[in-house]
């Protein structure tokens, strides 16, 4: 494994040509060439700002290193003898915004078209589970399995609404948060604030224990009673966590307000709860109680804790 720097490259080789694509369109200059990241057959082009940056890193670390000092080389001429590590930082950070600004916006047609493809397509599957159930279970399980799939596209819909970038409209989001919230047995509003707060305590070990799974230091495990060590190993345990942890949070835990929920969240936590009883008991008399209720919990549990494993495998 081994860098190149742009001025070593060589015009007649095959792994070194600069693509026309690498042209600055503003300017209608050529870029600078950028450097190459070797990993055996494998070669992977890195914008100069990271190269220079890596070559930064890397040198300091070679520096201790004194019997490589002379069989390794990560000098690059054409840049500056002494180069500011916080400089090539802004420099790749730049970089990275440009060419994530495309993704930033949001777009009614691709919007539009994830309802119908998550929402629409969760509300035609139940249409479809109706008319099989009363074939046989069989034949209606593989459609409950797509169905809880499709559910956490369900649920992304509402997450992106939480975070205002599902649509433009205020107004939209809303209305598509409220929807998806009571579909997935989810306080809209009162999720987005606790979400929220997650977002903006995440990592910080003084503020945990908002929209987080349940987490401990070393040293607090160390000085935790043996009945809270054994509680903290039952939460953790991968069965309780990706299987109970889920259905006690949907079913349970957003039924509730949080502690010092503001009153826009509360209200429409009891708002969401009246409309769910009214969905559910709607949904028995449509395929009876225990049908209903079968299907309705085998697929929040494989949806939420698909759901509860993104998010835990994310953060």
């Amino acid at each position: 494994m081994g860098w190149t720097s742009p001025s070593t490259f060589s015009k007649s080789s095959e792994t070194d040509t600069v693509d026309s694509a690498r042209t600055s369109v503003r300017g209608g200059a050529a870029a600078d060439p950028p450097w190459r990241l070797h990993c055996g057959r494998s070669t992977w082009a890195v914008p100069n700002s990271c190269g220079d940056l890596f070559q930064r890193s890397a040198s300091r670390r070679i520096a201790k290193l004194p019997r490589m000092k002379s069989a390794v080389s990560l000098t690059n001429p054409t840049a500056p003898a002494e180069l500011d590590l916080r400089d090539a930082s802004k420099r790749a950070l730049a970089a990275i915004k440009a060419e994530t600004l495309k993704f930033q916006k949001s777009h009614a047609g691709k919007a539009a078209w994830q309802v119908v493809n998550s929402l629409g397509a969760y509300v035609a599957l139940w249409a479809v589970m109706y008319f099989t159930v009363q074939v046989s279970w069989l034949l209606t399980l593989p459609f409950a399995l797509l169905a809880a799939g499709v559910l956490v596209r369900v649920f992304i819909i509402s997450h992106d609404c939480g975070h205002g970038s599902f649509v433009k409209s205020e107004r939209w989001r809303t209305v598509w948060g409220v929807l998806t919230g009571l579909v997935t047995f989810t306080s809209y509003h009162h999720w987005r604030g606790e979400h929220a707060v997650h977002h903006g305590t995440c990592s910080n070990l003084d503020r945990r224990g908002t929209g987080d799974v349940w987490t401990m230091t070393v040293a607090e495990y160390k000085a935790a009673s043996l009945p809270k060590r054994l509680g903290y190993r039952f939460v953790r345990n991968p069965l309780v966590l990706m299987f109970v942890a889920p259905l006690f949070l949907f079913l349970v835990l957003e039924r509730i307000p949080r502690k010092n929920a503001p009153k826009l969240e509360r209200h429409a936590t009891w708002w969401t709860n009246l409309a769910l009883a009214g969905m559910v008991a709607g949904m028995c008399a449509l395929f009876g109680t225990s049908t209903y209720l079968l299907l309705q919990l085998g697929i929040i549990s494989i949806a939420m804790g698909a759901g509860v494993w993104l998010f835990y495998v994310q953060h």
